[in-house]
């Protein structure tokens, strides 16, 4: 066996020297799949993380540089399709095009993708993994990429936003909940971030909303998977806890590798001060809205918002959100004639926020 794990590392070797000298799409190709035959080997014999990593980390160089050559590589045109390839070759004397090198359209969008990465984006995508996985860390790098120019727009937005709406409190909820009367919600609906330190304000969500909710109200609360423990035992020490509804993703299901889920719904937990205050209102336990990213990354869709705002707020009732972010919940109240009030902690999410309603 230890023979087999220097044979990898030798294969890996003989990649990293290769790719330190390639210029050509063909060298750059071997390289890659000098690299692919490694961690194909790797896998088979049990090969150690940090060996399928160094495997992993230089499939992601190749496909980097790949990238780069491609951007003075010529693309064929129609004429040159019907051409035979010993013409075009004895025509001219340029680099041979993306066809004629045998690269697919999958592969060349990948590399192109990480060429446009910075190296100080590119080399801590790679250093932040325990586990190097190539087609991860480009999707990342790709929603990374797409999240900044979403923000970019959003900020050239608020710039030209009015001032922050009046009912939009900019700071955290948890040091400014004596701007919320107590007693005074009747609902509140909210979508709190789903990472692990997130987590540590359900704690804060669950006595803001035992206080500020009036008897009968209710909290109706996105929670990630992998979240849904921690929530339920959060939110249970202050709530009674009434029911889950699914939210079903539209389009593509969320893939899960570490727990081998495709994931095609999340948790939606409702919990209620005392116990619900009409029981003859009936409502649905499956929704689906739809995905909506142009007011904020973490946007989840109006409709569902304006669903349970009009099942569970009256018309003279109060709605609040403590994580407003690009402002779902206020637009889904304001359109349907509820009071509304927000907490949002990034004073240019605020304007994004105050611009939408407006």
């Amino acid at each position: 066996m230890s023979e087999s794990k220097d044979l990898v590392l030798l294969k890996i070797d003989a990649a990293k020297a290769y790719l330190e000298k390639a210029r050509t799409i063909q060298e750059t190709k071997q390289v890659i799949a000098l690299a692919d035959a490694a961690r194909i080997y790797g896998k088979r014999i049990h090969a150690s993380v940090e060996t399928m990593n160094y495997a992993a980390e230089i499939r992601l160089r190749a496909e980097r540089r790949l990238g780069k050559i491609l951007k003075v590589t010529p693309k064929a045109t129609g004429g040159d399709a019907q051409r035979t390839r010993f013409q075009k070759r004895t025509e001219s004397k340029s680099p041979p095009t993306l066809a004629e090198s045998g690269v697919s359209k999958k592969l060349a969008s990948r590399a192109q993708q990480l060429a446009k990465v910075s190296t100080e984006r590119f080399e801590a995508a790679i250093k932040s993994k325990d586990e190097i996985n190539p087609n991860r860390v480009i999707k990342e790098l790709r929603e990374e990429t797409q999240r900044e120019a979403r923000q970019e727009k959003r900020l050239e937005a608020a710039a030209s936003a009015p001032e922050t709406d009046e009912r939009i409190i900019v700071g955290d909820f948890r040091f400014h909940a004596d701007k919320v009367a107590n007693g005074s919600l009747s609902l509140i609906f909210t979508d709190p971030p789903y990472d692990r330190e997130a987590s540590k304000m359900l704690l804060p969500l669950a006595d803001f909303a035992a206080d500020k909710l009036a008897e009968g109200g209710s909290l109706i609360c996105y929670v990630g998977q992998t979240q849904l423990p921690a929530a339920l035992d959060a939110l249970r020490t202050r709530l009674r806890y009434w029911w889950t509804i699914a939210c079903v993703h539209s389009g593509r299901s969320t893939v899960m590798r570490e727990y081998g889920i495709n994931a095609g719904w999340k948790a939606v937990l409702w919990f209620v001060k005392g116990t619900r205050d009409n029981n003859s209102i009936m409502v649905n336990d499956v929704m689906s809205g739809g995905q909506e990213k142009e007011h904020h990354d973490w946007q989840q869709a109006e409709s569902e918002a304006a669903y349970w705002i009009d099942k569970l707020c009256p018309k003279n009732g109060l709605c609040c959100d403590p994580f407003l972010g690009g402002g779902t919940t206020a637009a889904a109240a304001e359109k349907l004639g509820r009071k509304w009030i927000g907490f949002e902690i990034d004073e240019s999410t605020a304007k994004i926020a105050s611009r939408r309603v407006k």
